[in-house]
């Protein structure tokens, strides 16, 4: 079975609350059908994760792991008829790891060496399903070339009223998972940058969400994985930065960086591990990892770097239903002040019916990160 994460994909780059609460719904019920299959009641996993495809329609993960649970009950022929189907969804061009263990493999090992698919390995027609998996590798990768080749550069907005300047303040946004730099430029951030007086550069992630490059690109896969190697998926951020930089004078003491959803996450090791060039960051509607920036704390928190986590609990995604939300934020505010960064987490009500709200709030926000100017020698003291 494919082991269960809660870095759950949906091609969104705004979401709504019902889609939020869907989000949740698939974690509920994806840790719910682990614990009946682990008590072998296969008949209630199988309906809990049908459950989940009602959701999240050919989602080639979760017919992956009805095929392992219908080999272990011994219906090999349904087993047969789930690994065709996941093949038919495109599994086997990508990679994952199988329930109990952290490796990471292909999805075409993982049929070869999942326990649970041992029934449906001894059926002759297995072969058969694994040449079938084998042509969606070779698709993987003519996806993934075309989304190398996308992502070589990053979408820049300058506004008219930015175009003029001497130094040019830069923000620096990360799209979210299911999402890409195109809809970035497109979107409220432009609207942003904008009233902000900012030029705005959107580097593109580098992984597929799906079998299509218009079903948006995420900036990792597995979130071990990108932990232990941060610099891989953050190098075109690096570069598209540093190009931006080489063609624009830059006015250094306003360089921010944000990123929404997953986007978040890689914006705020991005800003721990660069303070001296991002004075601050923004996660929006984004998890904060304490631990994926520890490390790195006491240099930013010595250079000045600048912390800003805004949360509106239907828009935030990868967590499981009934999650603590204002116990999560309080719980990052204490880890913010231990590193003693400065800066804070706090929940907000996104308005759905005036997006105008949201976006005050986050140029605000984003205004709060920028350094304090300085007071001119020759101003009054104030006595």
């Amino acid at each position: 079975m494919q082991r269960i994460v809660r870095w759950l994909v949906f091609s969104f780059l705004l979401v709504a609350p019902a889609l939020a609460r869907q989000t949740k719904d698939v974690t509920t019920l994806n840790r719910e059908a682990l614990e009946a299959i682990t008590a072998k009641k296969y008949d209630e996993g199988i309906a809990l994760l049908q459950k989940i495809l009602e959701l999240t329609p050919k989602d080639k993960g979760t017919a992956y792991n009805l095929a392992c649970v219908c080999s272990l009950k011994g219906d090999v022929e349904k087993a047969h008829e789930w690994l065709s189907t996941a093949a038919d969804w495109g599994w086997g061009g990508g990679r994952g790891s199988i329930a109990g263990s952290n490796k990471q493999m292909s999805e075409l090992d993982m049929c070869r060496n999942d326990a649970d698919l041992a029934n449906l390995r001894k059926d002759p027609r297995f072969e058969a399903l694994m040449a079938k998996m084998a042509l969606n590798v070779e698709k993987r990768a003519a996806l993934q070339k075309q989304v190398d080749e996308y992502a070589k550069t990053a979408a820049v907005y300058v506004p008219e009223a930015v175009k003029g300047l001497a130094e040019m303040p830069l923000l620096v946004v990360l799209h979210d998972a299911g999402s890409n730099k195109d809809a970035v430029v497109a979107g409220r951030w432009k609207a942003i940058a904008d009233e902000l007086g900012f030029a705005l550069v959107a580097p593109s992630a580098t992984v597929p969400v799906g079998s299509e490059l218009a079903q948006g690109l995420e900036w990792f896969d597995d979130i071990a994985a990108y932990a232990a190697k941060t610099w891989v998926a953050e190098k075109p951020i690096t570069d598209a930065t540093s190009a931006f930089m080489k063609e624009h004078t830059v006015d250094k003491r306003r360089v921010l960086i944000a990123g929404e959803g997953r986007g978040g996450i890689v914006a705020s090791s991005v800003a721990f591990t660069n303070p001296g060039l991002y004075k601050g960051v923004l996660m929006l509607d984004s998890l904060f990892l304490p631990q994926l920036v520890q490390a790195r704390a006491a240099n930013a928190s010595k250079i000045g770097l600048k912390v800003r986590i805004l949360v509106d609990g239907p828009s935030l995604r990868d967590v499981p239903e009934g999650d603590d939300l204002k116990k999560r934020v309080e719980e990052w505010n204490r880890a913010l002040a231990t590193m003693v960064v400065q800066g804070g987490a706090e929940l907000y009500v996104a308005d759905r019916a005036d997006a105008a709200k949201t976006q005050a709030l986050v140029v605000a926000a984003l205004r709060g990160l920028l350094p304090s100017a300085p007071v001119p020698a020759d101003a009054p003291s104030g006595k």
